[in-house]
């Protein structure tokens, strides 16, 4: 085991941290979340340093219990040359309630090695105003304050729209008016009475009918695992 020095700075609030069982040549060792947390953007934990090898931490596993949150890294067992290489780790959390959190990042060892502890991040998700829309591309958003006459709008292929990121301003006791504007994707059409076959991807029944196909030939289906038209 090498001997360095080692900070570990926090975007967030700093709990505490450790020493990993490798150097990092000198280089801090930073955990960062983002997007700035709310409750309407998937949010990530993000860990990045250079390290004086190729050996660099893989993520393992990402486990959630209530407000906490464990990160576990993993590093290789097989030597590895002497290159310095820079390395980021990103752990997905997803859309995250609105409230405080806590998050753990340790470094799981070869076997008889006791697991490492990183650094410990608390942050908080704040709620946020905006729309989402499922089974469609969503084209546009439309968010109107009807209380102050403010609109804006808000466009792109995302299946979600922030109104306050996009400058809606909002107030306690505002009335808020939000409109989605999509299409709904074509399918490829296959099996039913035609017995067609899909061009690309599987043939799979139509969820948005109510044809059973193992009481009728006669059911439709459509193409999934390609690209709707």
């Amino acid at each position: 085991m090498r001997a360095c020095s080692r900070i570990i700075f926090l975007a967030a609030a700093l709990l505490g941290a450790g020493l990993p069982a490798w150097c990092l040549a000198d280089s801090d060792l930073a955990v960062r979340v983002e997007p700035a947390p709310s409750s309407f953007e998937p949010v990530a934990i993000v860990i990045d340093a250079v390290s004086p090898d190729l050996c660099v931490p893989q993520l393992s596993s990402v486990n959630r219990t209530g407000s906490g949150i464990d990160i576990v890294l993993s590093e290789p067992l097989a030597p590895c040359a002497a290159v310095v290489t820079p390395w980021k780790v990103r752990a997905e959390l997803g859309l995250l309630a609105p409230g405080s959190y806590s998050a753990s990042v340790r470094l799981e060892h070869p076997p008889q090695i006791p697991p490492q502890p990183l650094g410990d991040i608390a942050f908080a998700v704040i709620d946020r105003l905006g729309g989402s829309l499922h089974g469609a591309d969503l084209r546009r958003t439309v968010c109107r304050n009807r209380t102050t006459g403010q609109r804006v709008s808000v466009a792109g292929n995302a299946s979600s729209a922030n109104c306050e990121a996009a400058g809606l301003i909002v107030r306690d006791g505002d009335r808020i008016a939000i409109r989605l504007l999509g299409r709904m994707p074509r399918y490829e059409m296959c099996a039913g009475i035609a017995g067609l076959e899909c061009s690309a991807g599987n043939c799979v029944d139509d969820p948005r009918d109510d044809c059973e196909p193992d009481i009728s030939a006669d059911c439709p289906g459509i193409c999934v695992g390609a690209p709707p038209k």
